[in-house]
């Protein structure tokens, strides 16, 4: 783990690169802007912070745990049909789908604005319960709750 520093005030907070914040950065940046993309996440997280009243990395675990899916729906075909089967998934699997799922969301935004805004709204919607993440979970646990009796396949 790497510390960065950052000043304001006189005073020196310590943000800390988490495996999960370096993927969620190397997954948004395009062309090698990663210093850019660092800048706004960690810009768009000091914003929310004090609207939410918790540390940056906190902050941003706290999203993830939002939005991971515990379930995947995997493909098999037997004969002629294929059965979609739900699988449990591992806590490190699901924390990386979730990060996935908002690098998606962020860049299939409307939302005009540099990418902090960007960024800073997305997360804003998830911890306010109104992102179209909650919608594709949901379809995704009702599809795994049809399937259910196809889980022996598994």
């Amino acid at each position: 783990m790497e510390l960065k520093k950052l000043k304001s005030n006189n005073t020196i907070k310590y943000l800390y690169h988490s495996n999960f914040l370096r993927k969620f950065i190397n997954g948004l940046a395009k062309r090698g802007k990663v210093q850019q993309i660092e800048k706004a996440l960690f810009k768009s997280l000091a914003n929310l912070k004090f609207k939410v009243y918790l540390s940056p990395l906190i902050l941003f675990l706290f999203i993830l745990n939002e939005i991971k899916p515990c379930i995947l729906l995997k493909s098999l075909r037997l004969g002629s049909v294929v059965y979609q089967i739900p699988t449990p998934l591992v806590l490190r699997k699901q924390l990386n789908m979730a990060i996935k799922l908002i690098i998606n969301s962020i860049k299939l935004t409307k939302y005009v604005g540099t990418i902090e805004k960007k960024i800073e709204h997305e997360l804003f919607l998830i911890l306010s319960g109104k992102s179209s993440l909650y919608k594709v979970n949901s379809t995704l646990y009702h599809t795994a709750s049809n399937a259910r009796a196809f889980a022996h396949y598994r």
